[in-house]
């Protein structure tokens, strides 16, 4: 009679479990990266894309009138990669979109200061608060 197979040490069942799941997440990375390519240059999105990169290119990453552009290639990617929480933040006669923007053209005093931003007329609601979180997960 022949004595059952010694099983490894939990250590080492731990370390092999942990190593297929870095596996698995790079993986996955690695499809929403190329989902995300793929939208950007040849999707939905490309024409976004494309205007901000080349003002970006031309003003710099920092440029006030990449802004607008920035901005519009987000909601496209939002509304291609995450429909639910571009609904949540986009969509609604009061949108949170439209709430943030009326809240930074309150800051435009030109002062850049803090205390300016308390002392802003427009208050973001909660829901806007939770649906920018959602965004930038």
């Amino acid at each position: 009679v022949r004595p059952p197979p010694s099983l490894p040490p939990a250590a080492a069942l731990f370390a092999a479990a942990a190593a297929a799941a870095a596996a698995r997440m790079e993986w996955a990375k690695d499809v929403a990266a190329r989902v995300e390519l793929e939208i950007t240059q040849r999707g939905k999105c490309k024409e976004a894309t494309d205007a901000r990169a080349a003002c970006v290119q031309l003003y710099g990453e920092s440029a006030s009138s990449c802004i607008p552009l920035k901005l519009r290639e987000k909601e496209c990617l939002a509304a291609v990669l995450c429909p639910r929480e571009h609904f949540s933040f986009y969509m609604g006669e009061r949108s949170c979109a439209s709430i943030v923007e009326e809240f930074s053209r309150g800051l435009e005093d030109g002062s850049g200061d803090v205390a300016s931003r308390s002392a802003s007329s427009v208050k973001i609601p909660r829901r806007c608060r939770d649906a920018t979180y959602d965004l930038n997960r």
